[in-house]
């Protein structure tokens, strides 16, 4: 559990760290060209989720985030004893902790926050790929892994836990 609340609380640090950054330094409408073009730092809001969709449920969308963390802390202090899910697991409640307090605290009110995006990739307003921010990148990398543990048989419950079960 250490290691997943490490996580967790490490990607909602870092993403909002990024977050203040951004407000602070970028220019709406004003794109900063990174690495030759492959990234640009463009700083919109979004109500919505991927690609501003769903931007008329934004309290829909932060329900579904304070449910998705219960359920992952929930089933993580039941169930967890693997250092890669635990990394997982931290990675992808954080992500969905990192915009919930965007939903929470920001603009326009309480639970209809917009989410602060401002990474995009190789166009300067996310054409072709949605302009996403740290939260996110997680949440997307902590999936990856989970279907990976999953495809390769990594038990939640660590080793130990696996090799009893395989002994009986």
């Amino acid at each position: 559990m250490l290691i997943f609340a490490a996580a967790t609380l490490l990607t909602v640090g870092v993403d909002l760290a990024t977050k203040v950054l951004a407000v602070n330094n970028l220019d709406p409408g004003s794109p900063v060209k990174i690495a030759g073009g492959a990234v640009y730092f463009t700083l919109i809001r979004n109500s919505g989720a991927a690609f501003g969709m769903g931007t008329d449920f934004t309290l829909a969308l932060a329900i579904l985030a304070i449910v998705v963390v219960t359920g992952i802390v929930t089933y993580a202090w039941f169930r967890l004893g693997s250092f890669g899910w635990s990394i997982a697991l931290g990675l992808v409640s954080g992500g969905a902790l990192g915009n919930l307090v965007d939903r929470i605290f920001r603009a326009p009110s309480v639970m209809r926050g917009e989410v602060v995006d401002f990474i995009s990739l190789f166009h300067p307003y996310g054409k072709g790929w949605a302009i996403f921010n740290v939260a996110d990148s997680c949440l997307v990398v902590g999936v990856i892994l989970i279907v990976a543990m999953e495809l390769f048989g990594r038990s939640i419950e660590g080793p130990k836990v696996a090799d009893k079960k395989d002994e009986s």
